[in-house]
């Protein structure tokens, strides 16, 4: 950015006595110079110093169509000269600098850079020096050489020299377009310009907050263009590099904006309309983040043992702040799903949750998180604090109806300490039944009139031996046949609330009667429904969430009854769809982000969204966030259709704001040269060493002299020229991963010696 020195603020609408007046070198000069008064360019000073004259104002006024005579005439002019020089033409338009300058005091050569000029429309007479403002101003000249009158702007001449400066200019608003020729530019000027409200700028103007640019409603075909500006403490202002922070309408607030004051440039067109460009303030400086404030230290509590639970105590923090938790294993890295505000430990705890943490991290729009960890804790050796502890008793499956002989009875340990060696006893009446030391016992005749246990007893080196027992069976009656069920029951239903669930009976020893009762479930509650005694039922909306099944018992005189069911039904829904779920937990860009989708039978599409907004083409099961994400929430909505079903939408809960990784350097690079031993002239230079960056980044260098980069030095190596002696010689690498935020690092300043 170019910085000029002040300017004294004095306009006047005639021309004021000049400045000391600046002779010109040509003829041809004279006449540039005079289209440069006519064109958006940034001339100070044209030539050298000549004695002040006193002017004379012309004041005749000139048509709309004689303005513009003079105004091609002296473009005309200009390329005329241009094109004896061998020089490419010049153009109205946007990108007009210091090009007539350059060739005006450089006739011998074509300057470098933009080779199109653009027409001031608001020249006006001004005393003082060169000045440069912020973004949207005017440039402003004054000259002794000829008048120019159009409308409010005004050049002044002194009769009979041939000299003219220019006193003042400031940055101007300019077409977005370029022209050829003069009545190209004409006739856009004479377009009417798109109209519409005052852009307005939404959001949190902090680090880490978002701001979204809102154009407001304009006439329909106007499509918008965005580029965002700082502006420092000194009111200087220039574009947002766009690497940083793409041209859309919203802006993510990070690291590199610290410290600077955000405005955005909104561009209106229109087909067949001028442009309308528009400065609007988008935030106070930004203040360099401070941390949140939370609590010096973070505690637990529960019970430290296996299948114990701990809870964390997160203390106190600042109002406002996003308390997230993470418990770590004894070396401190992160247990996989442990994210909740408390943790349990496993029966066998195993050296991944010998001992745990948790670390308490606070978020804050404006505020860097804070993370506070608890000390650890490790779960309690039961082989030396405590005899063994049984985890439930043992139990005895009789498949229903009473024990008869013939039938197999089963026994289940249930959850005894890993390493426990288990011995079983079927015992008759408290009395071992020789024989009968396995998970499994057939009734004989020998066990009529009494009743069966199953005993199992745990033993563990250092701990106390323990033994317990089921509850005993009912009374061992002799074997009745069973009524046989050859073909069992089927569900027939969508599990949708509102339509009925209906059954089919199956194939039963003929003559047996059948009794229906349906069931409800609920997580590992399973409970008979009141008056659902048929071979129907329909659930209501208020079940979503729950499953049925639907237990049939058939009875036959002279027959034991039996007893079978449905598998249970799918998970019943309001809908066709249900919300999916995504996994808890921070997410960033160039993650691959799925949900867990309830598969109804329905044929689904998906859509993912940004802040409740649609992604376009965000339509598959997954979605790979990318950078206009980063400070967004994310959200998946699933939409079902099905024959006979009105279709149905679902949305998952919001994410977290979706972050950004940022590079990280753990070394600095190394160079063939130091300040102790500055780099020559014709001396082979090059970095021994890039540095250490986070894993997988790519590196790129650019050397530069003076702190301005060498056109085409981007290799690791570089030989500084004859030219380069007397400057200061720096390295810049730079390490750039996918998503991430860029990092670099610049070599300390040597100076190149010959």
């Amino acid at each position: 950015m170019q910085v000029f020195p002040p300017i004294r603020q004095e306009v006047r609408e005639t021309v004021p006595t000049p400045a000391p007046a600046l002779t010109m070198r040509t003829a041809a000069a004279v006449t540039a110079a005079l289209l440069a008064a006519s064109l958006n360019t940034g001339t100070a000073a044209l030539a050298e110093t000549a004695p002040a004259q006193s002017p004379t104002v012309v004041s005749a006024a000139l048509t709309q169509a004689q303005q513009r005579q003079q105004i091609a005439s002296l473009f005309n002019t200009v390329n005329a000269s241009r094109a004896e020089n061998g020089f490419k033409p010049l153009k109205f338009g946007v990108a007009a600098t210091a090009v007539l300058q350059d060739y005006v005091n450089n006739p011998g050569q074509d300057p470098a850079g933009p080779d199109s000029l653009e027409f001031s429309k608001r020249i006006r007479g001004h005393s003082g020096y060169a000045h440069h403002q912020a973004a949207p101003t005017t440039w402003w000249w004054e000259f002794n050489a000829l008048t120019i009158q159009s409308g409010m702007s005004v050049i002044g001449m002194v009769p009979g020299t041939n000299s003219m400066h220019a006193v003042g200019y400031k940055y101007g608003t300019l077409p977005s377009e370029t022209f050829d020729t003069a009545e190209e530019y004409f006739a856009y000027i004479d377009r009417t310009q798109v109209t519409g409200p005052t852009p307005t700028v939404s959001g949190d103007g902090v680090w880490g907050g978002t701001l979204t640019v809102d154009p407001g409603t304009w006439p329909e075909g106007t499509s918008f263009a965005y580029q965002w500006f700082y502006t420092n403490t000194d009111g200087y202002s220039w574009p947002v590099n766009n690497e940083d922070h793409p041209p859309v309408s919203t802006l993510f607030i990070s690291d590199v904006d610290m410290r600077q004051k955000l405005s955005v440039r909104v561009t209106a067109t229109l087909p067949d309309h001028r442009a309308n460009v528009m400065f609007v303030d988008a935030s106070d400086f930004i203040a360099v983040p401070g941390y949140v404030q939370g609590p010096a230290a973070v505690t637990t509590t529960g019970v430290a043992e296996p299948g114990g639970t701990l809870t964390a105590n997160p203390g106190t923090w600042e109002a406002g702040t996003t308390l997230t938790y993470q418990w770590l294993n004894s070396a401190g890295y992160p247990l996989t799903g442990e994210t909740g505000k408390t943790f349990t430990f496993p029966m066998d705890s195993g050296p991944a949750a010998s001992a745990v943490s948790v670390r308490v991290t606070g978020s804050k729009v404006g505020k860097r998180d804070t993370s506070v960890t608890s000390p650890q804790t490790a779960v309690v050796d039961l082989n030396t604090v405590r005899p063994f502890v049984l985890v439930g008793n043992p139990w005895v499956d009789l498949r229903g109806g009473d024990a008869e002989v013939g039938e197999i009875l089963t026994g289940y340990d249930n959850n005894w300490l890993a390493g426990t060696t288990l011995t079983r006893q079927w015992k008759r009446d408290g009395v071992a039944v020789p024989g009968a030391t396995t998970d499994k016992y057939t009734l004989t005749t020998a066990d009529i009139g009494h009743r069966i246990t199953f005993v199992v007893t745990g033993t563990h080196p250092g701990y106390n031996t323990r033994t317990v027992s089921s509850d005993p069976t009912t009374t061992i009656v002799a074997r009745r046949p069973q009524v046989q069920n050859t073909v069992a029951p089927s569900l027939i239903g969508t599990g949708l609330a509102g339509k009925p669930f209906t059954s089919t009976s199956g194939t039963w020893t003929p003559g047996t009667k059948l009794a229906y009762q349906w069931w409800s479930v609920n997580g590992v509650t399973h409970s008979p429904i009141a008056g659902a005694t048929g071979t129907s039922f329909t659930p209501p909306a208020a079940w979503h969430g729950l499953r049925v099944y639907l237990q049939v018992t058939g009875t036959l005189a002279g027959y034991d009854p039996k007893q079978v069911q449905t598998a249970t039904s799918p998970m019943i829904s309001k809908n066709i769809v249900t919300a999916p779920s995504i996994v808890e937990k921070s997410w960033f860009a160039g993650d691959l982000i799925s949900a867990t989708v309830w598969k109804s039978g329905a044929a689904l599409s998906y859509q993912w969204k940004r802040n409740g907004v649609a992604i376009p083409g965000a339509t598959a099961a997954t979605y790979r966030m990318g950078l206009a994400d980063i400070g967004k929430t994310i959200t998946l909505t699933v939409t079902g259709s099905l024959p006979g079903y009105p279709s149905a939408s679902a949305t998952s809960l919001p994410t977290m704001k979706v972050g950004q990784r940022s590079v990280i350097m753990t070394a600095l690079p190394t160079t063939s040269w130091s300040t102790r031993y500055p780099p020559r002239v014709g001396q082979f230079l090059r970095i021994m060493s890039a540095g250490r960056w986070s894993a997988g980044a790519t590196i790129s260098y650019q050397w530069k002299l003076n702190g301005v980069a060498i056109k085409g030095a981007t290799r690791s190596y570089y030989t500084p020229p004859s030219t380069a002696a007397g400057k200061l010689l720096t390295v810049t690498v730079t390490a750039k991963i996918s998503y991430w935020r860029d990092a670099s690092s610049t070599t300390v300043a040597a100076p190149v010696r010959r």
